[in-house]
């Protein structure tokens, strides 16, 4: 039992271990306190059963004359007492107590007889009497001392033996039980069919994890394979460039080493030479030199430099990433909502679709049109879930 502290009501927690515990309500408790609640005569009915079964076990004394007298023994649901054989007799001619209604020992013993041990309501004004009729007009059970004074008929009250009303109540309830049937049915069947249906979610999940996994490996293969691809690619081409740059070199060196070789030669014969020597030597020198000046030289290395080239850009590939693979549900189309936004002129017409799957989880859908034509087609952008 708690107590609100805004409020400051008593209330408490159903604890029936029967009920699950997310059903469970917190109960208010009335002015009157546990007074105030309303009596579960079903439970008292067990209670004074279970008490009176207990009390003619051998051994228990009659709780009138109080005496361990051998024999069976009557409980007296009017007076609620425990009556031996003797007493019993004297108890069902005494002139207040002889239409008292009295369960021999035999009923008793028998589980069946619960069914009609009732307790014995009586008024709170009249306390020796028992209700006996119902007003239909203050809705309320009432005693025989009660018709005669607060509750006398006429256009006030109606006072009705409570046979009567009960039956009628009675016919009332059972037609109510009837109609009650077929949604117990349906609710029961949903409720096994949620139960089938969370007994296939772990497999469900075990399997779409393995699938999805087995999915991304591949997809982690062929990068993997891409980035061999790629490394290769730039491999060769460094292999072919350093080539080519060697080639290059060597041709440009030979070059060097001629002009060179003229360079000194003609250096040595103006230094060093004398006329005759000059004379003797000049032509030739002079033709070579000549000749390696006026060839045309390629001196330029025509490194074309290489680099590697996002063909496709992380951020897109990122979008592209959002749609390999994903979550597919049942869509039940008989509970699908369908919300159109007013166009734009400009912008992208988008359409949310709204529905859910058989496990009665919401799906929202966004769809955006195709090319444009007269004709437009929905296609799925994006799929996800949500509770």
């Amino acid at each position: 039992m708690k107590t609100g502290l805004k409020e400051c009501d008593i209330f408490f927690t159903c604890a029936l271990p029967t009920i699950p515990r997310y059903l469970h309500e917190q109960v208010s408790l009335p002015d009157q306190g546990v007074d105030g609640l309303r009596t579960n005569f079903y439970v008292n009915n067990l209670l004074d059963f279970a008490a009176a079964k207990k009390a003619a076990e051998p051994g228990v004394p009659c709780q009138v004359c109080e005496g361990y007298v051998e024999g069976s023994k009557s409980w007296c649901a009017d007076c609620a007492t425990l009556l031996c054989e003797s007493c019993t007799a004297v108890h069902r001619k005494l002139p207040c107590s002889k239409h008292h209604e009295v369960t021999p020992e035999e009923s008793l013993k028998a589980e069946q007889a619960i069914s009609k041990f009732h307790r014995k309501r009586h008024c709170d004004k009249h306390k020796n009497q028992e209700l006996v009729f119902y007003c239909e007009s203050c809705n309320a059970l009432v005693c025989t001392a009660c018709t005669v004074v607060d509750h006398r008929p006429g256009k006030d009250h109606n006072p009705v033996e409570i046979t009567t009303i009960a039956k009628k109540r009675k016919e009332t309830l059972q037609g109510l039980l009837q109609d009650m049937e077929p949604r117990l049915k349906k609710i029961r069947a949903s409720v096994e069919e949620v139960d089938k249906n969370m007994s296939m979610l772990l497999p469900s999940k075990r399997t779409a994890t393995k699938q999805a996994k087995a999915y991304v490996r591949k997809l982690e293969t062929r990068l993997k394979k891409r980035e061999k691809e790629i490394l290769s690619q730039i491999d060769e081409q460094c292999r072919a460039d350093g080539k080519a740059l060697q080639t290059k070199k060597e041709a440009i060196e030979s070059e060097l080493a001629g002009l060179t070789s003229a360079q000194t030669f003609c250096q040595q014969a103006v230094e060093h030479g004398s006329d005759v020597h000059i004379l003797e030597v000049g032509n030739q020198v002079q033709t070579r030199i000549e000749t390696l000046l006026a060839k045309q030289l390629d001196l330029e290395s025509d490194l074309s430099e290489f680099q590697f080239v996002e063909n496709t850009a992380v951020v897109d590939f990122e979008k592209e990433v959002q749609d390999l693979g994903g979550v597919k549900t049942n869509v039940d189309v008989s509970k699908c909502e369908v919300a159109i936004k007013p166009a734009v002129q400009g912008f992208e017409c988008v359409t949310e679709l709204t529905t859910m799957n058989q496990e009665g989880v919401g799906v929202l859908l966004t769809v955006k049109p195709s090319l444009p034509t007269r004709r437009t087609r929905l296609e799925p952008m994006s799929r996800h879930r949500y509770r």
